[in-house]
């Protein structure tokens, strides 16, 4: 190590030739501590990065423990190489209900439901804040909170912090979802955006039960 410094090991050897037991390279025990500013609402997944297929994979991963108090994780590598904790991306959807509130001119406060969270983002002009996270009806501070953001920037910031609320376009593959046309529901969130200002608005029972052409709100 000295002369040549630290060098790229491969675990298990490629060339096993000399070995002559089965059992000489045994998975190897790893033990991480998960990010306090990472959520995780079910016992995470462990996924390694498969170098030659480009894409992360649970196989040769084997006795996942996980301790949430400590937010410690255990589990057995039968091969080194970068790994990551995953979870259902779509854990907190559909959502249990939302509300739309004014707070100023071209200012208002979203609040999501979800059966894990509530979660509480301002909005203004082109920007968004992360106002307050509730779990198990419990105050949960983040280091995201009071920080303005563009949305794109913060819905990457949620997710990275497992914080998905984001509905992508594949979504309703996994999710059950209440179908609307998309010009109609369109029209219907330039009309929330237009008004919400000085109406506050939240979500109604019966959207789910009239057609896809009519979106019901609660004014």
């Amino acid at each position: 190590i000295l002369k040549e410094g630290l060098q790229k090991y491969i675990y298990p050897p490629e060339t096993t030739e000399d070995v002559e037991t089965e059992n000489a390279f045994p998975p190897i025990e790893v033990t991480l501590e998960v990010q306090e500013n990472v959520l995780f609402f079910e016992d995470p997944m462990v996924a390694r990065w498969d170098a030659e297929g480009k894409h992360w994979q649970t196989d040769g991963i084997s006795n996942v423990s996980y301790k949430s108090e400590e937010r410690l994780i255990t589990f057995s590598l039968e091969t080194l190489g970068p790994v990551t904790l995953i979870q259902d991306a779509h854990i907190n959807m559909p959502f249990q209900s939302w509300e739309l509130t004014p707070l100023d001119v071209n200012k208002v406060l979203l609040t999501v439901t979800t059966v894990f969270t509530k979660i509480q983002i301002q909005i203004k002009e082109n920007l968004c804040m992360l106002a307050s996270i509730k779990l198990s009806n419990k105050k949960h501070f983040s280091i995201l909170e009071g920080k303005w953001m563009t949305p794109i920037s913060f819905i990457c910031a949620l997710k990275e912090a497992g914080l998905n609320i984001f509905p992508s376009e594949h979504s309703h593959f996994y999710v059950v979802i209440n179908y609307k046309d998309p010009l109609t529901e369109m029209k219907a969130y330039r009309q929330l955006a237009l008004l919400s200002s000085a109406f506050a608005f939240g979500w109604s029972k019966w959207n789910i039960v009239c057609s896809s052409k009519k979106v019901i709100v609660k004014v």
